[in-house]
């Protein structure tokens, strides 16, 4: 992580202030990129159509925040010509942005899958939610666990019933995979 303390101090206070603006917009955006995913796979899901179209709206803005990071980044190496680590740092903020922006993509991708779900009806949203449980059940039976038994791959997934942790509370619901 970039850290304020791990900037060189120059005998430019602009120049400090410059890569401390560049960091922190870095910073917001990979936030704002961290709450569009998690936003959209929960709108997924629960089928909250509303929640996906907000995923969707901030896709421009995070754009925009691209945009306007990587003409800082291309400011700062035109007028300062940044050497060693502070060259090293402006090269690493324009390559992420750039990560960060397809990653808010896939979020919205995400969250445009979402509303075609919901638009197709609540059986639709149900047998998604269905196929959702079952790769929950499936990861936690891969999962290594002194509380979990699994039986054969072929056969139900069961939970102990006389788990005692309180995390065997909070596993998915498991169904029988494959389908019979």
């Amino acid at each position: 992580m970039i850290s304020k303390e791990g900037l060189t101090h120059h005998i430019s206070a602009q120049f400090n202030a410059e890569l401390e603006e560049v960091r922190s917009h870095l910073l917001a955006m990979g936030g704002l990129v961290e709450k569009q995913v998690n936003d959209a796979v929960t709108a997924l899901i629960e089928a909250d159509s509303g929640l996906a179209q907000q995923v969707r709206d901030i896709d421009d803005q995070i754009n925009q925040m691209e945009r306007n990071i990587d003409e800082e980044c291309l400011r700062i190496l035109a007028r300062r010509q940044p050497a060693a680590s502070d060259l090293r740092l402006i090269i690493s903020i324009s390559k992420s942005v750039i990560d960060l922006e397809r990653i808010g993509d896939e979020a919205t991708k995400i969250a445009r899958r979402a509303i075609q779900l919901c638009e197709e009806g609540e059986a639709r949203a149900d047998t998604w939610k269905s196929g959702i449980s079952v790769t929950k059940c499936a990861t936690w039976c891969a999962m290594p666990s002194t509380h979990l038994r699994a039986s054969t791959p072929n056969s139900r997934c069961r939970w102990p019933s006389t788990t005692k942790s309180s995390t065997a509370n909070t596993r998915p619901p498991c169904v029988n995979w494959p389908p019979t």
